[in-house]
């Protein structure tokens, strides 16, 4: 009779996390995947902490995670972000039995939210100004341009597309009164 003692220990390699964040109405939750199919079964990391800060660097939320093995040899695990943050960074530690893995890159996130206090003026029966005030956003964050899509209202087919580089535009139509229209921006 042969008896085995199995050793966790740290590896030498911390292996790949990636993020998905997904979003369900207010609620942001966060996809965690990690890689480990270049580790030995017995250097898997079996605690997952994930650490929520602002973007001044303060702690928001610390959670541990359950860790669950799939087929493709990724430890997968979920939790959710407060409700109040547009912009956040997410840390993951790993550990075992062996001790603490390396450090993981940070991971910044941000969401903007819509543009408001959209108003209109016609000049004449076939020009309008539109204006609209742009999205609360965090210090590091460039909205790029804007993309106004003027749909028709009856038949619903997109009419035009702009690309606006601020926070206003002026609309020449001749059937001013038929269409629709949607404001997107891009942003880094």
């Amino acid at each position: 009779m042969y008896t085995f003692t199995v050793y966790l220990s740290v590896p030498l390699i911390t292996p790949p996390v990636s993020i998905l964040p997904v979003i369900d109405g207010q609620q942001i939750s966060l996809n965690i995947s990690i890689n480990v199919s270049e580790l030995c079964k017995g250097e898997y990391p079996n605690g997952i902490t994930v650490t929520i800060l602002n973007t001044h660097n303060n702690e928001i939320q610390d959670n541990s995670i359950i860790a669950q093995v799939n087929d493709q040899l990724m430890i997968t695990g979920v939790t959710t972000v407060p409700n109040n943050l547009n912009a956040f960074i997410v840390n993951i530690s790993l550990s075992n039995n062996g001790g603490e893995f390396l450090p993981t890159p940070s991971f910044g996130f941000g969401f903007l939210g819509r543009v408001t206090s959209i108003d209109s003026s016609i000049d004449n029966c076939s020009t309008i100004n539109i204006t609209w005030t742009a999205p609360t956003v965090d210090d590091r964050v460039f909205i790029q341009y804007y993309i106004l899509r003027i749909y028709d209202a009856i038949t619903g087919s997109l009419v035009d597309t702009v690309s606006i580089y601020d926070t206003s535009y002026q609309f020449v139509d001749n059937n001013l009164f038929i269409h629709r229209l949607y404001i997107c921006y891009n942003w880094s």
